[in-house]
């Protein structure tokens, strides 16, 4: 696995997660690599199959490298990162990373580069976060989404075809 945005292409990107995530405790020990896409602050991660998005929001990206805290929602300046995974792997519930960091630099409007670590956690709707015993690492190097309306398409095809 590259271990630094610069060794990937454009476009791309590859991170690690190991570890137990839900109530049957299902094994987590996987490279995933895929399309990188950016639209404003936000990047989204897709594996070939798309059965793992990885969603990262920072506060903000420049061509000033900036590292962020990643934590929860409620965590004002921080960015927050969001992992889909089937079903079969988290039992439907939303993980999120928290206890980690993310490095971005904005080469250009269309070459964005970056890392990211964390610890998943199990995200309720009541806003109870649950640490679990899983991890994930990883680069990025995100090319320019066309506009939001290919980010939703991206979202929508997903969601078709679970």
């Amino acid at each position: 696995m590259p271990t630094r945005p610069d060794d990937l292409r454009e476009g791309t990107f590859a991170f690690v997660m190991s570890g137990k995530v839900g109530r049957h405790r299902v094994a987590l020990d996987e490279v995933v690599a895929g399309t990188a896409c950016r639209a404003n602050d936000y990047i989204l991660l897709d594996d070939k199959s798309l059965s793992r998005r990885f969603s990262l929001d920072v506060p903000e990206m420049s061509a000033t490298p900036a590292r962020y805290r990643i934590a929860s929602r409620k965590t004002p300046g921080a960015a927050h990162a969001h992992l889909n995974l089937p079903v079969s792997v988290n039992q439907g519930a939303s993980l999120n990373l928290i206890d980690g960091t993310t490095s971005v630099v904005k080469r250009s409007a269309d070459d964005v580069l970056g890392t990211f670590d964390g610890r998943l956690a199990q995200n309720y709707t009541d806003g109870t976060v649950v640490p679990e015993s899983a991890f994930v690492r990883g680069v990025f190097r995100a090319k320019r989404c066309a506009d939001w309306l290919e980010l939703a398409r991206r979202h929508q095809s997903a969601a078709a075809k679970k």
